[in-house]
């Protein structure tokens, strides 16, 4: 299914400024998209000023946020803007916006630039706003990150399912950062679309949208940073003095996504909350387009947001880089709301709507600006120090355990810091019963973690009443993603097998072989068994003398059931394996037992392997050997070789056929010499092999010994 994309309020604004004076113009947010399959652009967006409009400098605009004070500058990471269709001259509008502000040229030829065609052929002119917005976002991603490479991917058409493909191929290409100013009405089959932005360590920013309150995708998925609109109120210089909600910025509740876990503690309405994050989408910045704009033109909207926090967050990733740890993995959301209160402008004042609360930007998080606009010079460096916590294996199942008791195993879970420094909570570790911790745990409270540092937890398992337990394992440190979580199952067994397992060991083929056991009720209720059954690959060949019902049906607390007979009569040379369950009203039922067998070759050798010893070389030695039916049925011989490495200097008496050729059940051949004449000095070896029509087929004896020096 495809989906219609909108248009920056920047791109349309530009289309129509030339006609009207600023001062004259009136805004009138875009009509979002709506119908699936059709693309929609949003009406012409024009700002409203009592005063002269002018847009910021790429130094005031970084100046405004922050950012002039950060020395790192995006260097090592690709942003790629993902727009639809072709503009020609994206590579020459980037050259004349660095030339004007003095920003470091980022060409192809010196490889900062690349120019990729989605589907490998040029797609058709873009027009209209469509033209502009490409010049736009490969401006306002370089004018925020200027070391950070720009990769411009063109998409076929302005369709999501090929806007999709040219995310992908923006990632199959190294992009770190993808920023997608383009958005489709939210529908019902969007979730199995976010899997389009489930990359572990690659960052996907999307606009929110220019519509006004309302919620589109992809800025609804949960593995996309949606960046929100205000209004910026800053002095020539970058000054700040004040931040307001952009009046065309959507936001709000969205219409299919769940409420992912790290909105937990800023919103509660069980959807995923829009936007993220904020930044200025008026007054905005100059950028230049030569084909659409005819030069520079005043670029704004939730367009000029999404790529530069693409630059924001590649200046992030680098700066990680640089400490030695990992880019931000996803979801990256997690990070950035953890460090909200302080690292943030909190936008209190605006409205994208008339729905009342919903609509209006407010203390802490809302749903026309997010968490807020980035004092990036506090939430650079919170970013590249925040702690990047793996905790494994993610989930633990525990053997079925005996109630009443606490398991012998315990579970090894290792908690590893990959990045910044974490410190553990108070308390670091909480298990849910009937599972617990035991005292060789290194995860204590407080601990700290340097990067790469371990600590381990072990649980244990103890079951009071039978039946199937869940659990959760929690550790709990101060960063972003607290807690982990891991996931641990058991089960509790009121009856108790004894011996378990039932290993009978070992019989010839179609020799049957008998052993007992028995199953206890441990618990405190009587249990009443319904069936018995022997199941899985060798169930065929074992057997019990279980009744129906099984034990008389019933078993009160304490009681035994004894002397319950077990047969097996191997069909194979080899072990053979089976599980004995038991089918009653406890909560654990099947309660089960596994069975084991070796079943051994007809044919046995007497001894083996035979090691004739040593001899000089040229001097032969020998050994006697014998043979064994221990098989119910006569075997009949055909013959028999010697092979391997040195089978010449190892010989036999054996004659043709073996045995005389046949071996009556319970007989042995006896005497039967081995010669080992060596022709080297040093350990020789070779295989006899009989072969015969008993199971298993040819048997075999290994032969060694060792030729010494004269």
């Amino acid at each position: 299914m495809t989906q219609p994309r909108f248009l920056s309020f920047a791109a349309l604004a530009a289309l129509a400024a030339a006609a009207l004076p600023l001062t004259a113009q009136v805004q009138t947010c875009g009509i979002g998209p709506e119908i699936p399959g059709r693309a929609y652009s949003p009406h012409v967006v024009l700002p409203v000023s009592p005063e002269i409009y002018y847009a910021l400098t790429p130094s005031e605009l970084r100046a405004a946020y922050g950012l002039e004070g950060i020395t790192n500058e995006g260097a090592g990471q690709i942003i790629a803007l993902v727009d639809p269709n072709d503009n020609p001259d994206a590579e020459s509008d980037l050259a004349a916006f660095d030339a004007q502000y003095g920003e470091p040229a980022c060409t192809t030829a010196n490889g900062c630039f690349q120019l990729i065609y989605a589907t490998g052929t040029q797609p058709p002119l873009a027009t209209g706003g469509d033209l502009i917005e490409s010049s736009m976002d490969i401006e306002s991603a370089h004018a925020i990150a200027p070391q950070a490479k720009i990769m411009l991917v063109e998409a076929a058409s302005d369709y999501l399912s090929d806007l999709f493909y040219a995310v992908r191929v923006a990632v199959d290409n190294g992009a770190t950062v993808v920023s997608m100013s383009w958005a489709g009405a939210e529908w019902s089959g969007e979730l199995s679309y976010d899997s389009t932005f489930n990359y572990p360590l690659v960052t996907f920013v999307a606009a929110s949208g220019d519509f006004g309150h309302g919620t589109y995708f992809p800025a609804a998925s949960p593995y996309v940073v949606t960046a929100g609109g205000t209004y910026l109120h800053a002095s020539s210089a970058g000054v700040r003095t004040g931040e307001t909600a952009w009046d065309c910025s959507s936001g709000g509740e969205s219409v299919y996504e769940s409420e992912p876990s790290w909105q937990n503690g800023v919103q509660s309405s069980g959807q995923r909350g829009i936007p993220d994050v904020a930044w200025d989408a008026f007054p905005g910045v100059d950028a230049y387009n030569e084909l659409g704009a005819g030069g520079f033109f005043p670029a704004g909207g939730t367009s000029l947001s999404a790529p530069s926090w693409a630059g924001v967050l590649a200046i992030v990733n680098s700066s990680r880089i640089a400490a030695g740890e990992s880019v931000l993995p996803q979801p990256q959301q997690s990070y950035l709301y953890y460090y909200a209160e302080a690292d943030y402008y909190d936008i209190v004042k605006g409205t994208n709507g008339t729905c009342g609360a919903l609509c209006d930007a407010g203390p802490g998080y809302d749903f026309v600006t997010g968490i807020g606009s980035p004092r990036a010079n506090k939430l650079v460096p919170a970013l590249v120090a925040a702690p990047t916590v793996s905790v494994s294996p993610p989930s633990v199942t525990f053997p079925t355990q005996t109630i009443g008791a606490t398991s012998v195993s315990e579970a090894q879970i290792t908690v590893t810091n990959t990045g910044g420094v974490a410190k553990l909570g108070d308390p670091a570790v909480s298990v849910t019963a009937p599972f617990l911790t035991t005292s060789a745990t290194t995860c204590t409270n407080h601990l700290s973690l340097a990067t790469g540092a371990t600590c381990d937890i072990y649980v244990k398992f103890a079951p009071t009443v039978a039946g199937i337990f869940t659990g959760t394992l929690s550790v709990a440190f101060k960063g972003p993603n607290s807690p982990h979580t891991v996931a641990l199952a058991g089960t509790g067994t009121a009856i108790v097998f004894s011996p378990s397992p039932l290993y009978m060991c070992c019989s010839p083929d179609g020799n049957p072989i008998t052993s007992l056991f028995q199953y206890t009720n441990v618990g405190s209720t009587t249990i009443t068994f319904t069936s018995a059954a022997i199941t899985g690959p060798n169930a065929a060949d074992f057997k019990t003398n279980v009744g129906e019902p099984p034990c008389g049906g019933s078993l009160p607390p304490g009681y035994t059931c004894v002397n319950v007979t077990a047969t097996f009569t191997p069909s194979i040379v080899g072990t053979e394996s089976a599980t004995f369950e038991l089918y009653d009203n406890s909560p654990d039922s099947p309660q089960t037992l596994s069975l084991s067998g070796g079943g051994l070759t007809d044919v046995t050798f007497n001894p083996s392997p035979l090691n004739l010893g040593s001899s000089p070389v040229g001097t032969p030695i020998t050994a006697i050997f014998s043979y064994s039916n221990l098989g119910p049925t006569t075997i009949t011989f055909t013959n028999a070789t010697i092979t391997g490495t040195n089978a010449a200097d190892f010989r036999t008496d054996v004659g043709s056929p073996p045995c005389g050729g046949t071996l009556p059940p319970g007989y042995t051949c006896v005497n039967i010499t081995a010669t080992f004449t060596p022709s080297i000095v040093g350990p020789e070896a070779a295989t006899f092999t009989l072969y015969d029509s008993a199971a298993g087929s040819p048997q075999t004896l290994s032969l060694g010994g060792v030729g010494t020096a004269n």
